[in-house]
């Protein structure tokens, strides 16, 4: 029992319960060989099985003829259920088991310790060392059981390593295979990692841009903006307000494309100090078709007012002719004027999406009392409806605040038409202003059915409207709120939805607080709190 002999490992890349074969194979030889040291053996054996498979995963043996070897294995393979149940439970394996063994293989006066190893779930075994000295004492038992329980540890550490090993590699291939660029930059700018699809759009190969600062490797610039030098500065601000980056990146071939830029930094104990994620979408063919888009609105929209303003004309100039002689004209014709100012609407709005896409939305300032204005809009808009009551409460010492007093008011005209709109059933609309350090809010809310967590992102986008109820009947293009959050921002301010559904809408926006002094806020001559 001199030699060592060893059962055929696994061919190369195998894996035992996850883990690669030839791996642990070497962990398994020195645990034993080292178990067999301590307990002054001259053989042993560690054998791991996977549950529900025929044949050991893993068989090591250590000084034990082939022959010896092969009958202890067979002998272990017909025992193996309650050999297992011992692994679960950490009984010790009976005493005569092990006698009997060392009797077949012709080892009369060896002794030999069996012990059960749990390695995982899926995973146990079994570890002995064989000698001919003195039979095992308690204490050499509980030696072995050690080194059964590293051996256990040693599968389950592997089987973690092989885990994260096979993660990793499924993220570079989900990386690598990715649409849109990625970076990786550390906390000097300097990036660590890219993938194939950003070396596609910059032109250049990843290892012309490891190492590099991010504004010396990427000729990018933002959008609205012909300098980079803050770049990295407004792409960390980004990440901050979890917002896009409207940039233009210029590739080795100077061809310039749009791109939408998310910046992520990990919030994970264990990422790395400072790493930042950046995400690069190419954005150039929707900017294309956005503009032949906007561009086809905009010349459709005017070539409609021509029509639309003649059409109207020749209607009112029949109703004062003919419309008290034939009833039925008349009321023709006043439909007729009707639709055509809603027709007329549209089209300005069109016309106002437009010349917003284009950037140009002149805004006057001018010092405005909100809630004087909430309630000139609130009186002209319950004439509309008789189902709902009407609430206006604003503090009695809100400021005044530099606005253009008409587009603000249209921002409001928006709202609480809305809020009649869409709380169909009726119930009470809210004005209600606030007051912070820097700025001031009003919101609008109703009784209505809600709006849906899926929708409230959307409800900012041009022609978008809300699904809801299908036997919801209410107008419009989907514009409005649009043209409300555009108002807004236009002012430095911004805006946004609170809703649970079934539960009615609450709309807020924000305007920055002027430099007038504070207005001491009294009864309007219909009261500055109007309920109806």
């Amino acid at each position: 029992m001199d030699h060592d002999v060893e059962q055929p490992a696994p061919p190369d890349g195998a894996e035992v319960s996850g883990l690669r074969a030839a791996e642990l194979r070497g962990v398994l030889k020195r645990i034993l060989r080292q178990a067999i040291a301590a307990l002054d053996g001259g053989a042993g054996m560690l054998v791991l099985w996977r549950t529900g498979a025929a044949a050991p995963e893993q068989e090591v043996t250590i000084g034990l003829h082939s022959q010896a070897a092969d009958e202890i294995s067979r002998r272990l393979a017909a025992a193996r259920p309650e050999l297992e149940a011992a692994a679960r439970s950490e009984h010790a394996i009976p005493r005569f088991f092990t006698t009997q063994i060392t009797a077949d293989i012709g080892l009369l006066r060896h002794h030999l310790a069996l012990l059960p190893l749990a390695a995982d779930a899926q995973t146990f075994g079994i570890i002995g060392v064989l000698r001919s000295a003195s039979a095992f004492s308690a204490a050499e038992e509980r030696v072995l059981a050690a080194f059964a329980a590293q051996a256990g540890i040693s599968v389950r550490n592997a089987g973690l390593v092989s885990m994260l090993r096979r993660e990793k590699e499924n993220l570079n291939r989900v990386i690598e295979q990715s649409t849109d660029g990625i970076i990786v930059c550390d906390r000097d700018q300097r990036i660590l990692s890219v993938n194939a699809a950003l070396e596609q759009m910059s032109g250049k190969r990843r290892r012309d841009l490891i190492g590099r600062r991010l504004d010396e490797a990427l000729n990018m610039r933002p959008a609205r903006d012909n300098t980079g030098a803050r770049l990295f500065t407004e792409i960390a601000a980004a990440a901050d307000a979890d917002r896009e980056v409207d940039l233009i990146l210029q590739a080795q071939d100077g061809t310039l494309q749009r791109v939408a830029l998310v910046a992520v930094v990990p919030d994970d104990d264990d990422a790395p100090d400072g790493q930042i994620i950046l995400y690069v979408r190419n954005m150039t063919r929707l900017h294309e078709l956005e503009e032949l888009r906007s561009t086809f609105l905009s010349m459709t929209s005017h070539e409609l007012q021509t029509p639309v303003a003649i059409i109207k004309a020749y209607a009112e100039t029949l109703q004062r002719k003919f419309g008290d002689d034939d009833p039925l004209l008349k009321e023709a014709l006043e439909a007729i004027d009707t639709e055509t100012d809603r027709l007329s609407r549209l089209i300005n709005n069109l016309l106002r999406v437009s010349r917003l896409e284009a950037g140009s939305l002149p805004v006057r300032l001018v010092e405005v009392e909100l809630p004087e204005l909430a309630q000139r809009v609130v009186k002209r808009l319950e004439a509309r409806t008789e189902r709902h009551r009407f609430a206006v409460d604003f503090p009695r010492t809100f400021p005044l605040v530099q606005a253009d007093p008409e587009r603000i008011e249209e921002v409001l005209t928006n709202l609480v038409d809305n809020a009649i709109k869409y709380s169909p059933n009726g119930g009470t609309i809210r004005v209600e202003g606030k007051v912070t350090a820097s700025t001031v809010e009003v919101s609008v809310s109703d009784q209505g059915p809600g709006i849906k967590l899926g929708e409230q992102g959307r409800l900012f986008q041009r022609f978008y409207r809300v699904q809801g109820d299908p036997n919801r009947q209410t107008t419009g293009a989907g514009l409005g709120l649009f043209l409300v959050k555009a108002i807004v921002e236009a002012h430095g301010g911004h805006v946004w939805v609170e809703s649970e559904w079934g539960k009615g809408a609450r709309f807020t926006f924000s305007l920055p607080r002027g430099v007038g002094p504070a207005l001491p806020v009294g009864p309007a001559p219909n009261g500055a709190r109007a309920e109806g």
